[in-house]
């Protein structure tokens, strides 16, 4: 963890402590996540040392449309790059608005340059190895710290900090997401216990433009508590939340903006239960 003091490490946002869900009554306690990640939390990150959003507007770039997405990119502005994303939508030849999104040009090519085999240009080879290192290097730099790093504090109240002695893994391809303004939400309010997910998995969410409102993931903050509420983000922020039993939804997308965001699951190794059933 030499890296620390590059890395902040202040949540924007926390909330209360969970208590544990009934369903999880019987359920081994040494393969649940650690009581600190159990809360949603936003943090800050470093976007020069992870440019999430410049890897993604490489592999855009390779989508067929009848307009590309972000020409001439290094001559943008922020506010330029904001936009864009923001209306990402309105592109010509952009069907995301009249499909389901993982049916959308930019999915297709994003599955087509982070799937592990299968042929790929040169171009899509590079940005494909260049999107596993900066991947493995913000879960080995952050997504770790978040993880294995406990608070002790002494019989005197005096709280230090120090690490545990494991090791994380992740899910190798993030999921992409593109939320377009929309009539109707995408997906329904669920857990991802539902679909079979072992409950050591804690989710980490990065937009890569700003969202707010209608364009958000709902999410309560503790499990059963249904205190849901639109998560407010900009770029070079990422939401760590329990997923796996806190229930998250989309609802219909009624600004003018598309959501385009990327996420990943991660656990403790020690935490794996490698003979998991789903006891739902």
């Amino acid at each position: 963890m030499d890296n620390m003091d590059t890395i902040n490490t202040t949540p924007v946002k926390s909330q209360v402590s969970p208590i544990l869900p009934s369903r999880l009554t019987n359920y081994p306690e040494k393969y649940l996540p650690h009581l600190s990640t159990q809360t949603m939390q936003i943090f800050k990150f470093d976007v020069n040392k992870y440019p999430f959003r410049n890897v993604i507007i490489e592999i855009f770039q390779q989508a067929i449309l009848e307009e590309n997405f972000l020409p001439s990119y290094n001559n943008k502005s922020n506010i330029d790059v904001e936009e864009a994303f923001n209306k990402i939508h309105l592109l010509k030849g952009n069907n995301v608005k009249e499909t389901r999104t993982n049916n959308s040009p930019f999915h297709k090519i994003y599955m087509q340059i982070t799937r592990q085999h299968g042929a790929k240009s040169q171009s899509e080879k590079e940005i494909f190895e260049k999107y596993n290192q900066l991947l493995d290097r913000f879960c080995k730099d952050v997504v770790s710290e978040m993880l294995l790093r406990r608070k002790i504090v002494n019989d005197d109240g005096v709280a230090t900090t120090t690490f545990v002695a494991d090791e994380i893994v992740y899910q190798q391809r993030p999921t992409l997401r593109v939320n377009p303004p929309s009539e109707k939400a995408m997906g329904h309010p669920h857990i991802d216990y539902e679909y079979h997910h072992q409950p050591s998995e804690i989710n980490f969410w990065i937009p890569m433009n700003k969202i707010t409102g209608s364009m958000s993931l709902h999410v309560e903050s503790v499990p059963d508590k249904n205190d849901f509420q639109p998560i407010e983000m900009n770029y070079g922020e990422y939401l760590m939340f329990w997923g796996n039993q806190c229930k998250h939804y989309t609802v219909p997308n009624t600004t003018e903006n598309t959501r385009v965001s990327i996420d990943f699951r991660c656990m403790e190794r020690s935490r794996y239960n490698p003979n998991y059933v789903n006891l739902k």
